[in-house]
């Protein structure tokens, strides 16, 4: 298996990715105020690659991914242009078949209903409980979502609060808002 990685600009924050066999298996904001560095700039900084490779380093051995039990960077590259050519593909077919998911199978029901979410589309938790047919899973469908590991791809930031406020988001509020808000502005551009 040949494991690639690399950061991609998504909204001026910095999104790693990692990849196996042509297909996402992690993926997670890793520079939520932008601080450090130009959006969409690949002159990245070790520290942001730092923490992206332990963040997925850290994840991949609490799920004993694959049979993975160690992952050596120490003389591997982030491979932008292959990492990229994924994440384009995965961007547009908003399908599963190019991520590897892990999880039970009530995450995975809650994700896959996260897919058909379309950009500038939104849900409540609630309305995700509903179409599984578990109106009182709602906390369950929360806690499902926290969980996901691969960022943007499957679209958490699209679940919203049923009084139509933003809800929680792993990398802050303010992210999930300008996420929402791109979309809606491709939409209408679109």
């Amino acid at each position: 298996m040949i494991l690639r990685y690399a950061l991609v600009d998504v909204c001026g924050n910095d999104l790693f990715l990692a990849c196996m066999d042509d297909k996402v298996v992690y993926a997670a904001f890793v520079d939520i105020d932008n601080n450090l560095g130009v959006a969409g700039s690949y002159c990245v900084s070790s520290e942001r690659m730092r923490r992206g490779v332990a963040g997925m380093y850290e994840f991949l051995q609490k799920n004993k991914f694959l049979g993975i039990n160690e992952v050596v960077f120490e003389d591997a590259e982030p491979d932008y242009e292959a990492v990229k050519q994924i994440f384009d593909r995965a961007q547009k077919q908003a399908e599963n078949k190019d991520l590897i998911l892990y999880g039970t199978q009530f995450q995975k029901a809650v994700w896959g209903k996260l897919l058909e979410l379309r950009p500038s589309d939104v849900a409540s938790y609630s309305q995700i409980a509903n179409e599984l047919e578990m109106p009182k899973a709602v906390r369950a469908v929360g806690n499902a979502i926290a969980r996901n590991h691969i960022a943007y791809l499957i679209p958490c930031h699209r679940v919203i609060r049923a009084d139509g406020g933003l809800g929680g988001f792993k990398w802050g509020t303010s992210l999930k808002g300008r996420l929402l808000e791109q979309e809606s502005q491709k939409r209408i551009e679109g």
